[in-house]
């Protein structure tokens, strides 16, 4: 039947009026998302003068804006377009803008795989391809945005093993490490005064079952019982 497909009538803004003529009607289509058709009708409605690359005027401040950030970011800011901010920068021998190269620091490597590229990114004010690149350097898994953390859960951190933690949460011990030194927090480490009740469960169990029921190491167990001369517990 050859029918036509259907498009909605496009209603102007008076900001999108604003536009024609400020460049080419190809790339304010594109902009606009209608087609080069649409624009020229518009202008030629307004009797706005097709824009020619040639004619712009360029100021002062905007040729001191070229090499310092981007050309598209450039273009964006003068209301222009990408190919005329790049030809008038070579044109006054501007070099193209690059971005200092960002220094790594321990403490920023620790926050890489922690949270998405983007979040990190914007924590260290850095791009996203800086982190990607970094990440992928130091052979650091892509963050999966998975379980949301709560004040509660945070407030556990560092008060037990991760391992425990990890267990009691229902996690792993990587994910319990990584959001503890997320947060700064130091690794949980038992140094209270062991008591005689304590003592009397030394050598009873296995030391990685009276470390899990103390809620400590079993290393600190281990030391605990040979400083006591306690043999360890075997099983029947």
């Amino acid at each position: 039947l050859n029918i036509k497909k259907y498009r909605e009538l496009h209603t102007w803004t008076s900001e999108e009026d604003a536009l024609l003529g400020t460049m080419v009607d190809g790339e304010l289509a594109q902009k606009l998302d209608l087609s080069g058709k649409a624009i020229r009708q518009r202008r030629a409605g307004f009797g706005i003068k097709a824009y020619r690359e040639n004619e712009r005027t360029w100021t002062s401040e905007e040729d001191a804006l070229l090499g310092t950030k981007s050309d598209v970011k450039v273009a964006n800011a003068i209301n222009s377009s990408a190919k005329i901010v790049r030809r008038r920068r070579i044109f006054l021998g501007v070099p193209p803008y690059r971005r200092a190269q960002k220094i790594w620091t321990p403490e920023d490597d620790a926050l890489l795989g922690a949270d998405t590229d983007t979040a990190i990114a914007l924590k260290l004010n850095c791009s996203k391809s800086d982190v990607f690149r970094r990440r992928a350097h130091l052979d650091i898994k892509t963050y999966k945005r998975g379980h949301v953390w709560t004040t509660k859960e945070d407030a556990l951190l560092g008060t037990m093993l991760d391992k425990e933690l990890a267990r009691k949460l229902n996690f792993n011990a990587t994910a319990v490490s990584k959001r503890r030194g997320q947060l700064g927090i130091k690794a949980y480490r038992r140094d209270q005064a062991w008591t005689t009740e304590e003592d009397a469960l030394l050598g009873t169990m296995l030391d990685e079952e009276l470390a899990r029921k103390l809620n400590c190491r079993k290393s600190s167990v281990a030391r605990r019982r040979v400083q006591l001369g306690i043999k360890p517990h075997k099983k029947k």
